[in-house]
């Protein structure tokens, strides 16, 4: 049974929503869908124990860890508000960062964007009906870098589709991180999906173009089913080893090997996106999302109907959950 209760929602389900959050479907008293999701305290107490007295760990039990509790939550409001209110058809609005006093935690109130992870929903699509979808996804990031932002956590867990009219919305907003502000130096997003320059602490490169990279390994990953880099897979459990594994990353396999009927010209696109060098990447989301267009007409927005056409029927098979690889 749900956990979480709050005055003038009604809890319906839980929901997928990542390595340290806790996250539910709920109707608010107007009778409309929205998530709710909350940093999930238990957790992240019990991993700050574990590494409890170990080199690099928090010293001083349980106290010290009550200090990090303390400024994850306040990370979480941060992370979340910073996003309230931006309005756009590609991206799910976060309405509110509210405290829960029962529970001493935030809730962040976001706008339910119905359907399945991308990776799920494109199971039988075509390869020009997947790359619509993620032409939809750069609009979103285009949008949310017009507006001083960095996504940095691009992977398919947090684009949902719903089939029935092909459409796609960015649902995350937890790394998003300024813009304009000089990086950080943290480890954002999965092992799989983040862009070389995080893992390999260029600070002054991580912008916009690790977004299109990202972007550019989800495309890959619904055109065949796989990643690019699959030696990463060997990070999810061991971070320190993704700097090694991405310094060694070559050329891909191209994905017309998946799907005979891809064309090269979606490859060479794909690979531009995904160069590990930025400064060889598309410039903007905006640039490459006109370029896919203008390469397909087909997958415009005036033009789905068409693309629609030879979309299959939705089956009930089961929704498929990503192993957790996020950092």
């Amino acid at each position: 049974m749900p956990r979480l209760k709050m005055v003038g929602y009604t809890v319906i389900s839980r929901l997928d929503v990542g390595t340290r959050r806790v996250g539910y479907l709920a109707r608010d008293a107007k009778g409309k869908d929205i998530v709710l999701i909350q940093p999930d305290i238990k957790k992240i107490r019990l991993q700050h124990l574990a590494i409890d007295g170990r080199a690099g760990g928090p010293l001083g039990g349980e106290k010290e860890v009550q200090k990090i509790i303390n400024l994850e939550k306040e990370k979480f409001k941060s992370d979340f508000e910073k996003m309230k209110g931006l309005t756009h058809p590609r991206v799910a609005e976060v309405h509110n960062v509210v405290f829960d006093s029962d529970n001493d935690n935030y809730v962040a109130i976001l706008e339910y964007a119905p359907g399945e992870n991308i990776f799920a929903a494109s199971r039988g699509l075509t390869w020009i009906q997947k790359t619509a979808l993620i032409a939809q996804v750069l609009d979103g990031l285009q949008f949310i870098h017009n507006n001083g932002f960095l996504h940095l956590n691009v992977k398919s867990r947090y684009v949902h589709v719903e089939l029935t009219k092909l459409q796609a919305k960015l649902t995350d907003f937890g790394y998003a991180f300024e813009k304009k502000a000089k990086y950080d130096g943290r480890l954002r997003g999965s092992a799989h999906s983040v862009a070389p320059e995080i893992v390999l602490g260029n600070n002054d490169k991580v912008g916009v173009k690790s977004d299109i990279y990202s972007a550019g390994i989800l495309w890959y990953y619904i055109l065949t089913g796989k990643f690019p880099f699959p030696d990463r897979d060997r990070a999810r459990t061991n971070q320190a080893l993704l700097p090694d594994i991405v310094k060694k990353e070559g050329r891909p396999t191209e994905v017309f090997y998946s799907d005979p009927t891809i064309p090269e010209e979606c490859n060479q696109i794909l690979l531009k996106m995904i160069d590990s060098e930025p400064g060889k990447r598309y410039k903007t989301a905006e640039q490459v999302k006109s370029l896919l267009i203008e390469t397909w007409p087909e997958i415009s927005e005036d033009n789905l109907d068409r693309t629609l056409s030879t979309m299959r029927v939705l089956s009930a098979e089961p929704s498929i959950e990503e192993a957790d690889d996020e950092l």
